[in-house]
């Protein structure tokens, strides 16, 4: 069961990479993606991989605007931590890009 979310991951960042999705979109869908793999904090992936594929992103631009995005979304978490994603939500994040 590894292997999907992994495969996702790489789907999503590959979207951002070549312009598919904007930086708050694929943080969105990292999010969401990262609530689906069990016995994981969500929260510390999110901040530790996005972190991590911005230090590799070589255009200043995306790296500021994949960062900014991130603390856009810890924030919004902060703010309204009892609002979850409803379950399709979660589910749609698993399903391959159409």
């Amino acid at each position: 069961h590894r292997e999907q979310p992994v495969a996702r991951f790489r789907q999503l960042t590959t979207q951002f990479k070549n312009g598919g999705a904007s930086a708050e979109e694929y943080v969105q869908n990292c999010w969401l993606l990262f609530l689906t793999v069990p016995g994981k904090n969500a929260k510390v992936m999110i901040q530790n991989t996005i972190k991590s594929v911005a230090e590799l992103l070589p255009e200043a631009g995306l790296k500021s605007g994949l960062l900014k995005a991130l603390n856009e979304h810890r924030i919004r978490q902060q703010q309204f931590p009892a609002l979850t994603p409803l379950q399709w939500l979660v589910d749609s994040a698993a399903s391959p890009l159409e």
